[in-house]
């Protein structure tokens, strides 16, 4: 990653580059996100080149787009909800409280799921609760 004062060596852009400085703000990545009215009033910060910042950020970020970060990896959904049901195996597990674990499915897509494991049973329409499969000791 450049350093600020790479990207804004020229002479003019002095002022704002002792801003970043006496900021911690060192790298270009440290500027992601920045408005250059947020260093109005600093000593030699004028309006205008509040606006030259602005403009050389923006040209600089159209030429250097963030790169996205990897998508965390994350567990497959069965083995989400059965993670829930084996941390409440003492307790009756709600649909309505696998909704936010499920990433979007519905709760009669939850059901349906739910029907064909060999971990939880059904109590009623709307609540399940862990079981052992079989084969595996209980704990």
């Amino acid at each position: 990653m450049q350093l600020i004062e790479e990207v804004f060596a020229k002479e003019v852009y002095a002022p704002f580059v002792r801003y970043c400085q006496l900021h911690h703000l060192r790298e270009m990545e440290d500027l992601r996100g920045f408005s250059p009215a947020e260093a109005a009033g600093w000593p030699g910060v004028t309006p205008a080149l509040q606006k030259r910042v602005g403009l050389l950020l923006s040209t600089y970020w159209s030429r250097h787009p963030q790169t996205p970060a990897p998508a965390p990896k994350r567990e497959p959904l069965e083995e989400r909800v059965r993670a829930h049901f084996e941390e409440n195996a003492h307790r009756v597990v709600r649909l309505s409280e696998l909704t936010p674990i499920a990433g979007g499915l519905g709760q009669k897509e939850l059901a349906r799921m739910l029907e064909r494991v060999d971990w939880c049973s059904c109590l009623d329409k709307n609540s399940y609760f862990y079981t052992s499969p079989k084969g595996e000791a209980s704990r």
